[in-house]
């Protein structure tokens, strides 16, 4: 019994994202060093029983808005991150439309610094293309430094920075399809926006001219381009035949979209406007056919809280929270459809970690595997629960999904070993730091 581990954690079912019962994991210097059915004859520090319960990678939310800096009224990184860990999250790409905007190279070191302590799960930043800062990211961004280069083809209340010219867009691609960078993009073309007497979740041309556009840019230039919360029948038909053509475009859904149609804003008001906006009930319906399918592979929260006063002014943002309400949202909703909770689970780490983790090339994170980082999600698949603010802990206090019953808690998670979050408590302090790309 030479060796000593940090901990040990048996009974349950890992998903890896294949499901393994009944085995033990054993964990040490915050990585997972063991997986078998046998129990390991070494010494450790704790052990954990989650019998009854799924394991899933800790899961990553490549979608989020943490407000971080110049916007921390409605959130920031100490409340944000507080909420991901309680939705089983560890890992989060936060998005680059803040007060002032990432935007320069050295803005990057500059914000590790401000969120380093305040982070309870690990973080990396998407960072912005707009009509001036080409030359910089063609001489000091690489592909060790961001999760990608993020573009809004439209503007909204928190992104001032539209670009939506095909041949900027086209120089853009061509200089990340050689640095390795993946291009992110909010897909609305603004031009078919602006000025449109068409009611906004009516404007479906918009979002299908962005998207025929990428996908020209993408086979021309071979950049990797990932299209942002897409919305409607014709981009899924579009990005599917494109996809088929191994154009190298990759698209993702956001489960406001979802759960949530333009029925449901006519009944709730404008706490449910978004950017892109809700749609039908058969868009709805045909991206959760794609998902079990597989023919989306990518889903996250678009966490993009304001808070009340805001969501109720004369002209009120688009945006809503979602991190924390990411896991038991999808997996209740898949589950109603497959009625099969070890499909379900397994889609679960696909989506929200081994998928999510090879896109963005994130090291050592997105897989229950030996050598990754212990960070660990363990859901009561079977718990029936219905959300209240009280169990919120996003800065902005409320949630769209309020007093809706979900299948599936969260009751621990783990990041690289440690405990950040027990049985509806915040654990320990804030240890996330920057992930590391590949």
């Amino acid at each position: 019994m030479s060796k000593h581990w940090d901990g040990l954690i048996f009974g349950g079912t890992a998903f890896l994202p294949e499901p393994l019962h009944n085995s033990y994991i054993g964990i040490k210097d915050g990585y997972i060093t063991y997986i078998g059915d046998e129990k390991p004859n070494v010494l450790y520090e704790w052990e954990y029983n989650a019998e009854g319960l799924a394991i899933f990678p800790g899961l990553i939310d490549t979608h989020v808005h943490f407000r971080t800096p110049g916007l921390e009224h409605k959130e920031d990184y100490f409340h944000g991150t507080q909420a991901a860990a309680a939705g089983g999250v560890t890992t989060i790409l936060d998005m680059p439309n803040t007060r002032p905007p990432l935007e320069y190279p050295q803005q990057i070191s500059e914000k590790i610094a401000k969120v380093t302590g305040s982070s309870y799960v690990d973080f990396g930043f998407h960072f912005l293309l707009t009509n001036r800062n080409l030359p910089f990211i063609k001489d000091s961004i690489s592909s060790k430094s961001v999760a990608s280069v993020k573009v809004f083809m439209a503007g909204h209340e928190t992104a001032h920075h539209t670009v939506y010219d095909e041949e900027y867009l086209t120089s853009a691609a061509e200089i990340l399809a050689e640095k390795g960078i993946m291009l992110t993009v909010h897909a609305e073309y603004q031009p078919l926006i602006q000025g449109s007497s068409i009611p906004i979740y009516e404007n479906r041309a918009a979002a299908v001219a962005a998207v025929q556009m990428l996908i020209r840019i993408a086979k021309k230039t071979k950049c990797a381009i990932h299209v942002l919360h897409v919305s409607t029948i014709e981009e899924l038909q579009l990005l599917f035949k494109a996809k088929n053509e191994n154009i190298p475009i990759t698209y993702e859904v956001i489960h406001p979209h979802l759960a949530f149609t333009h029925n449901d804003y006519m009944k709730l008001g404008e706490l449910l406007k978004l950017r892109p906006p809700l749609r039908e009930k058969k868009d709805v319906e045909y991206m959760w056919k794609s998902l079990i399918k597989g023919d989306i592979q990518y889903v996250s929260s678009d966490h993009a809280p304001h808070t009340i006063k805001e969501k109720k002014s004369d002209i009120p943002p688009a945006g809503m929270p979602g991190v924390q309400e990411l896991l038991p949202m999808v997996y209740t909703e898949l589950f109603q459809r497959t009625k099969d909770v070890t499909r379900t689970c397994s889609l679960i780490a696909k989506l929200l970690g081994e998928n999510p983790s090879y896109l963005f090339r994130i090291a050592n994170k997105g897989k229950i595997a030996l050598g990754y980082h212990a960070d660990l999600t363990f859901f009561d698949y079977n718990k029936k629960w219905k959300l209240s603010s009280e169990v919120l802990y996003s800065k902005c206090g409320w949630s769209p999904y309020e007093n809706m019953y979900f299948r599936g808690l969260v009751v621990k998670t783990m990041l690289r070993g440690k405990t950040i979050y027990s049985d509806g408590q915040m654990v320990g302090d804030a240890m996330g730091h920057p992930v590391n790309f590949n």
